[in-house]
């Protein structure tokens, strides 16, 4: 197995550290001013990022995780459904970003786009879809006056079957790369850091194709996210965190070893067992010094269903294991 360390990293991108807000950054050398240069979001040296996601921006629930864990995560995930009347998904957020980024304005936020467009659009027609290259545009030009780095994720796990672009390789791929290339053409690749995010067919099993059949190529990506989830009314609920993720962790490893590694999902099922995962769950993170960040879900999936929002008992878990400096949070 490969150990990439930022030094690595930086030397093979050909690019350089820089700061802002206090985040690491990458970046572009080149001229112009520091806001006009790239500013990708580096992974840390030794350690791990950690961050937290529940299902609505809602203040009071992230001011209660806090004063139950006790210590601010680094990363926080952007909600797929804001849940606000006036959410219109083809519009650049600038106002929930600050929402989001107001609990906390060291956290860098993970932001999701393409799920309505697909619905409005078809995703078999979308990579030669005008309107839809006119919506990214739109994205893309909103960025660029945001201003702020951030990561990116668009088509998550798109390697299984349960999205509209799950298992369509070709198309996900032009898709995909279209996308970046219009962020590219109207400068919003300064700030978005790109995370390409798959099921592990560990978890997944023959509802998942080989992630690397959807895999764009190495300029389209900065980041690669694995998902895994142990659910108890399917077989994974036996299976742990470990077992869910070992194999697909070690062939990201293998076949992209110059690209940090994120754990953008995992979660287990609410139970008497949710503590005991979690906690061997970091363990095993702490064990694999290029999983560079790792992500708790506290949500509801409606639609299978399963509940694996955190219990107070795996929130208190959490307030220890946090304490470790290994896992870095925001100061």
């Amino acid at each position: 197995m490969i150990h990439v360390t930022r030094r690595d990293f930086l030397k093979k991108t050909g690019q350089a550290v820089g700061a802002l807000a206090g985040l690491e950054l990458l970046a572009a050398l080149g001229s112009g001013t520091a806001q006009e240069k790239a500013q990708k979001i580096l992974p840390p040296e030794t350690g791990c990022y950690w961050g937290y996601f529940r299902g609505r921006p809602q203040k009071k629930a992230y001011e209660d995780w806090m004063a139950t864990v006790g210590v601010q995560p680094k990363f926080s995930i952007f909600p797929l459904d804001p849940g606000t009347p006036d959410w219109r998904p083809k519009e650049f957020r600038k106002d929930l970003l600050e929402y989001i980024a107001s609990f906390n304005p060291a956290t860098p936020i993970v932001y999701r786009v393409l799920d309505a467009d697909i619905k409005e659009h078809g995703f078999s027609n979308l990579a030669t879809s005008k309107e839809f290259r006119q919506d990214i545009t739109t994205y893309a030009k909103a960025i660029t006056e945001y201003h702020k780095p951030f990561f990116l994720c668009t088509m998550h796990e798109l390697n299984g079957y349960w999205f509209p672009w799950g298992k369509h390789a070709g198309t996900a791929k032009k898709v995909w790369q279209t996308m970046w290339d219009i962020f590219e053409d109207n400068g919003a690749n300064q700030y978005a850091t790109w995370i390409w995010e798959v099921y592990t067919p560990e978890a997944g099993g023959p509802n998942t194709d080989d992630p690397d059949r959807y895999y764009p190529g190495d300029k389209y990506v900065d980041w690669i996210g694995i998902s895994a989830y142990s659910r108890d009314q399917f077989d994974t609920g036996q299976m742990s965190f470990k077992g869910l993720t070992e194999r697909t962790y070690s062939e990201m490893r293998r076949t992209h070893p110059d690209k940090p590694i994120m754990q953008a999902e995992f979660g287990k099922t609410k139970g008497p067992g949710q503590a005991r995962w979690f906690k061997d769950a970091f363990q095993t993170i702490k064990n694999w010094p290029e999983m560079k960040a790792a992500i708790a879900w506290d949500s509801v999936n409606v639609e299978l269903p399963d509940d694996h929002t955190l219990s107070d008992e795996t929130c208190k878990t959490l307030k220890e294991i946090f304490k470790d400096p290994y896992f870095i949070g925001a100061k």
